[in-house]
Formats: C-alpha cells, sequence, structure tokens
C-alpha cells in the first residue's frame, strides 16, 4: 500500500560451498536472508563469503500504488 514500510527481499546466492552471511544497506551481517518492513527507496544487498570477499547489488523497492476506490461499485 502507498506510504507503508511493508517491502520486503530475501537475498541469496547460487554459489555452492562454503558459509556466506547476508546484510542489507545499514545492518549487520548475520545468516539472515529474509528483510521485511522495508520503506520505498534504493538499497544494496551484500554477501560475505568465509574468506571475507564482499558481492553486492542494488535494488529498489518502489512506492506502493494509491488503492483507485472509484473502480468499486456498492448495492
Amino acid at each position: 500500500c502507498d506510504n507503508e514500510n511493508n517491502g520486503s527481499v530475501t537475498v541469496s546466492t547460487t554459489s555452492t560451498g562454503g558459509s556466506y552471511e547476508y546484510r542489507i544497506t545499514s545492518t549487520a551481517f548475520s545468516n539472515i536472508v529474509n528483510y521485511t518492513n522495508l520503506q520505498p527507496g534504493i538499497f544494496s544487498a551484500f554477501v560475505q563469503d568465509s574468506l571475507g570477499c564482499i558481492g553486492e547489488r542494488s535494488f529498489t523497492i518502489e512506492e506502493g500504488l494509491l488503492l483507485d476506490t472509484s473502480a468499486f461499485s456498492i448495492s
């Protein structure tokens, strides 16, 4: 919905072997892969392997659309 912090993202890797930690903008590295209650905006997702190598990808949480009540009819 518009003006709500209800965006979500799941961070993962397709690489096999080793252990990975994840984070998004303004969070610490952890085993968490699901981030919820995100406000609209531009974020970065990071993946760190056991050697300390870090990969990054940016993503955008779009603002929700306003509900158009003119499309409803009540009788």
